[in-house]
């Protein structure tokens, strides 16, 4: 984990690992980006490596006899599909520090599809003073945002996996809503502790999708696949999050 030079907090790029304080799972820390309303920085990566929702003690005057029944929260799911979490004060910790460095702040499904779909998470810094950083340690250049194209060659990066290159077949799977991409090499495009990581289109120097796991047995181009690597496309995150390049 890099460091900011003289200042408090460490220095989170792309690629970091993290998980949910007490869950043993571990996801990646995708990029860093700026809400649009608010112009503050967020952290985003997979939602389905988080933990179910804590529960809640009932509201007031619904004490059963036995005693406090814990509720789960109210569902505060906008018409966006988007679930703001701040309230249920959520953390992210990086796993190598144990150091916690992020709230989370908001999830996504959408509204006309099932819960989750979407499979992202938006955090908020714990340190006032980490502003994030649009670097991406395997390239020299920093990504811009851009749709994914089938046929074009990506690279994925992360500290455990360090760098993989694939190639993706697919953009059109659930309407639209899922990349698909084949490893181009003899290693698998990817690894455990991995999801959460974003694509680099190469030639078009962008990042293009969020990793969020592989798939198995799947018909793509009238051909079928023992396995492919999942990913939803960057732009239909950055819509639902209201969310912009740093």
């Amino acid at each position: 984990m890099s460091t900011h030079g003289d200042r408090r907090g460490p220095r989170l790029i792309a690629g970091e690992p993290l998980s949910e304080e007490g869950s043993p799972y571990e996801m990646s820390l995708g990029g860093w980006f700026r809400q649009r309303a608010s112009g503050a920085p967020v952290l985003l990566t997979v939602e389905h490596r988080l933990g179910p929702p804590p529960l809640l003690p009932p509201a007031p005057g619904t004490l059963p006899v036995a005693g406090l029944v814990p509720q789960p929260p109210a569902d505060s799911r906008g018409e966006d599909g988007i679930v703001d979490r701040r309230a249920e004060r959520r953390w992210l910790r990086h796993v190598t520090t144990h150091t916690r460095v992020a709230q989370v702040v908001a999830t996504g499904g959408t509204g006309w599809n099932p819960s989750g779909l979407l499979d992202a998470c938006i955090a908020a810094p714990v340190d006032p003073e980490e502003l994030g950083t649009d670097e991406y340690p395997p390239v020299p250049w920093v990504p811009r945002v851009a749709a994914p194209r089938v046929g074009s060659t990506v690279v994925k990066y992360s500290y455990r996996g360090g760098l993989r290159q694939g190639r993706i077949i697919s953009v059109s799977e659930n309407d639209g809503r899922e990349v698909l991409v084949t490893a181009t090499d003899d290693r698998p495009f990817s690894m455990a502790g991995e999801v959460g990581a974003l694509l680099i289109d190469l030639e078009a120097r962008a990042a293009v999708a969020l990793y969020v796991g592989d798939v198995h047995m799947r018909g793509v181009n009238e051909r079928q696949w023992a396995v492919l690597w999942s990913a939803r496309p960057l732009p239909l995150l950055m819509d639902a999050f209201q969310l912009a390049p740093l």
